[in-house]
């Protein structure tokens, strides 16, 4: 705990500042090199052994990241976006359907050219939804994202460790439970309803819409966490790295993340369609 707790404090502060003050091209970049790091982390949960099968998809994930942003900003057809739509489609029914066929007993062979090519695409929609996100909102709710994440795994694992008796998903992380689940939920919805009153203005009288996509973003940050558990289990190691000593691999920390962003820069297109189309 003691090493988790030091690894944080110099982790968040770094990473706050670059969201926040690093201009675009090292935003980017940055994003880019936690794209390659977790595309490398990936290739080694799914077992690929040949030193260019590993480049190789480590290329595909940052290529296609970078070369989908740019011709996302740069064209009528927002690619970036579309993508951003398919995998959320995946998060929200996909992988809630893999998660449930691996509970009965039928595991995702990891070594197939549609599983790597799913988890590419995760993670280049996630980098789009990042610069989506980080290109819209102000700062203050850019970062308040990332800390209502925080708050829904602190939730859990405090409650989940003082209350949890109930196991959420014992064939996938046996020490997940649904107290803490519930405790992670109540964290992260203090922590949207605190954003809410602090952003009203940018907001604009869509507070409760914004409240429940918001919620179903936090809600599929466990359903990320538990696809990494299931990924991990099959594959029979317990952490996807050690980049991070305490934490484990980086993957470890943002699987939450690449559901929650995607469905947030979605549903953040979404009500600016609705906002614009009240207006006509």
């Amino acid at each position: 705990m003691k090493q988790r707790i030091i690894s944080a404090l110099i982790a968040i502060p770094i990473f706050v500042l670059l969201m926040v003050y690093a201009p675009l091209w090292l935003f980017s970049l940055a994003w880019l090199a936690i794209i390659a790091v977790t595309a490398y982390e990936m290739a080694r949960i799914l077992g690929l052994q040949s030193k260019n099968h590993i480049a190789g998809f480590i290329v595909a994930a940052v290529f296609l990241s970078g070369i989908s942003t740019y011709i996302g900003q740069s064209y009528f057809i927002n690619i970036a976006l579309f993508l951003c739509c398919f995998i959320v489609f995946l998060w929200l029914f996909f992988v809630p359907f893999l998660l449930y066929r691996y509970c009965q007993g039928k595991h995702l062979s990891l070594m197939s050219p549609l599983s790597q090519a799913m988890l590419i695409a995760m993670l280049v929609a996630f980098f789009n939804a990042i610069m989506i996100l980080h290109r819209v909102l102000p700062a203050g709710l850019f970062i308040g994202l990332f800390v209502t994440i925080w708050a829904s795994d602190a939730g859990a694992y405090f409650v989940g460790k003082s209350f949890g008796k109930t196991p959420f998903a014992p064939k996938i992380s046996p020490n997940k439970t649904w107290e803490g689940f519930a405790g992670g939920l109540l964290f992260s919805m203090l922590s949207i309803f605190i954003l809410i009153q602090l952003y009203k203005e940018f907001i604009d009288g869509y507070e409760t819409l914004t409240f429940f996509t918001s919620l179903i973003a936090v809600i599929y940050a466990s359903i990320g966490d538990l696809f990494e558990s299931m990924l991990k289990r099959q594959a029979g190691i317990k952490d996807s790295g050690n980049i991070m000593p305490g934490h484990g691999g980086l993957y470890d920390r943002i699987d939450s993340w690449l559901p929650s962003m995607s469905i947030w820069a979605v549903s953040l297109c979404f009500i600016t369609v609705i906002k614009a189309l009240a207006y006509v």
